[in-house]
């Protein structure tokens, strides 16, 4: 199910293949856009860096939390929704000519 779509807005669909053994994060403006007292935004590097630094990590939505909550410090007040997803794709069963795609959602 989208997240974060608005009403009367135009969207891009596209197929992406997914080898087996990629991860996907996805997630709303309300995580990059998150900022610390300084006024300094969460921003794209950090997802990016998370999901380099832990590759198929089941517990990369809890990093990135962790991380969200380091950089925003005690005085962050929280102005928007933030909405993380996960997904692996796994081996495909001999015969089979797709994979399976595990979804974590929070």
């Amino acid at each position: 199910m989208p997240f974060g779509m608005m009403p009367g807005m135009q969207y891009e669909e596209r197929a992406v293949t997914l080898e087996c053994g990629d991860n996907v994060l996805f997630y709303s403006d309300g995580l990059v856009e998150a900022h610390h007292t300084r006024r300094e935004r969460f921003g794209f590097p950090h997802p990016m860096a998370l999901l380099q630094e832990h590759p198929g990590d089941p517990g990369l939505i809890e990093h990135v939390l962790n991380e969200l909550a380091r950089l925003s410090g005690s005085g962050w007040e929280q102005e928007d929704d933030v909405t993380l997803r996960r997904a692996d794709a796994t081996q495909a069963q001999q015969g089979q000519e797709s994979v399976t795609v595990n979804v974590e959602r929070l």
